[in-house]
């Protein structure tokens, strides 16, 4: 059974390795709040607690996102093709977020898209699909093999990566509350 993680804005993480895209059968997908490393990292970062100039600090959030995002275009195609929790805007930041890699660009701040970005979407059966797929444009297979040293050649692209990895698998803005049993 392939088993995935889902995060507080919808987004998944396979915890076997592979896109949803090509898995048959039976498919364990657990709710988690957050990954908890990257919420050590952020809060140390956006505190000011570390110098993020440092290779100790930089070394375990490169570790970090390279366990999260795997096979970054797998992961990717595992969004578009197989994720019925990402559609709007959710949609959108990781294309302005791909836009990011290969430019150094982006549309809207991070923190920003951050604020407007669907907390604990609900299930749309059939918004996921291939044809969701050529918004990305990933003609060439290798062209993400080294997706942290393309993030990170851009100015402040180390900065934008640790942001978008909190954003992608950080803590909600609204935690879900657990509806009361008795009135």
């Amino acid at each position: 059974m392939a088993r995935f993680n889902l995060f507080p804005r919808g987004y998944l993480v396979s915890l076997d390795g592979g896109p949803l895209a090509n898995v048959a059968g039976p498919v364990d997908i657990e709710t988690v709040t957050s990954n908890p490393k990257i919420e050590v990292l952020y809060k140390l970062y956006m505190g000011r607690d570390v110098n993020p100039e440092t290779w100790a600090f930089r070394r375990r959030v490169i570790m970090e996102c390279s366990k999260l995002f795997g096979n970054f275009r797998n992961w990717l195609i595992l969004q578009a093709v197989g994720n019925d929790y990402v559609y709007g805007l959710n949609l959108e930041f990781l294309r302005d977020t791909v836009q990011f890699i290969r430019t150094g660009h982006r549309n809207m701040s991070v923190l920003s898209m951050t604020e407007l970005l669907l907390e604990h979407p609900d299930k749309h059966p059939g918004t996921a699909g291939p044809a969701r797929l050529e918004a990305f444009d990933l003609r060439d297979t290798r062209e993400f093999d080294n997706f942290i040293g393309m993030w990170c050649s851009h100015e402040r692209g180390f900065d934008d990566m640790l942001c978008t990895a909190h954003t992608l698998f950080g803590v909600s803005k609204s935690p879900l509350v657990p509806f009361p049993t008795k009135l």
